[in-house]
């Protein structure tokens, strides 16, 4: 505001003393001769004073340009180095750990197989499978992670019923829900389709539902709602499990954060999964969020787009 005041005050005086010079242009005096010149001069000086304030003023703008790109590489920077540090943590322990376990559970059964009766080989076995499912299932999202960031998945999205996707899901992990007595419902109709990647989709939903499945309690439930919305669908799992506190929560879908927890039959995770979802719902231009309060369960929202002109 002041540099502004200035430049009009200036400005004001040159026109004055132009007016003064056009009053006076035929007089010979020499105090008038002196004025004319003093007028000249000090018009060239303002010019190149105002010069080299623009030339100042663009040298910091470029500066404040340079300044934000700094920051904002730094946080990509930091993005990357957490990415990164996540990578290697799930191949170092997370993935590490169940192999080992799996390896040694198959040499233990090989050596003394003789010794056990039918029933606890039969025990064994599903162990083992189940150990397999998890291992599957990490390195499925380990993959899909790594792929999307390296920019190789490519969104391939069509118009499908999300209702068939859900009961496709239920069926992929209705052993595990089984093993707790788990219910699953599904109350989204058969009317309502959405465009979007049906594989991403698939994803999505395997890896909320086994998140539910997780932290559910025998005998439980795990619902599965949908309402529409504003120039979507909204899509709800609903659990009744040991849900979380609001410390918790704001540790969900951060890739430089830690945050794992044992399931209520102390089944492993490494957090993958929901951050996995999150870069999925947001290739399709939607949110993600989550409502729960402790000891009566979670809720798992994601919104998709109806339309094919709204995914970018």
């Amino acid at each position: 505001m002041k540099k502004r005041s200035l430049f009009t005050r200036e400005n004001e005086r040159q026109e004055r003393n132009k007016e003064i010079i056009e009053d006076h242009r035929h007089s010979d005096s020499p105090l008038y001769q002196e004025f004319v010149q003093l007028s000249e001069d000090y018009s060239k000086l303002f010019k190149q004073f105002s010069r080299i304030v623009r030339m100042s003023d663009k040298a910091q703008e470029q500066l404040k340009e340079s300044k934000e790109s700094i920051i904002r590489y730094n946080e990509e920077l930091q993005q990357l180095n957490a990415t990164k540090d996540k990578f290697f943590s799930i191949i170092a322990h997370d993935l590490k750990s169940p192999f080992q376990a799996f390896l040694n559970l198959n040499t233990f059964l090989v050596k003394r197989i003789d010794r056990y009766s039918k029933e606890e080989v039969v025990e064994l076995i599903n162990e083992l499978g189940s150990t397999a499912d998890n291992l599957f299932k990490l390195l499925e999202n380990l993959l899909s992670w790594s792929r999307i960031q390296m920019g190789k998945i490519q969104l391939e999205p069509n118009v499908f019923p999300i209702n068939q996707l859900v009961n496709m899901t239920f069926d992929f992990l209705i052993s595990s829900a089984k093993t707790k007595r788990i219910k699953l419902i599904n109350n989204i109709s058969n009317e309502i389709s959405v465009y979007a990647d049906p594989n991403m989709v698939s994803t999505i939903l395997r890896n909320l539902i086994s998140n539910a499945i997780k932290f559910t309690q025998e005998n439980g439930k795990i619902t599965i709602n949908s309402q529409i919305i504003e120039g979507g669908i909204q899509v709800e799992v609903t659990d009744t499990g040991v849900g979380m506190s609001e410390k918790d929560r704001e540790k969900l879908f951060r890739i430089e954060v830690t945050h794992t927890t044992p399931g209520t039959a102390d089944e492993k995770g490494t957090g993958l999964g929901l951050i996995l979802c999150k870069e999925m719902i947001e290739k399709h231009n939607g949110e993600i969020w989550v409502e729960s309060e402790p000891g009566v369960g979670t809720t798992f929202f994601f919104s998709l787009k109806l339309q094919s002109s709204e995914i970018t």
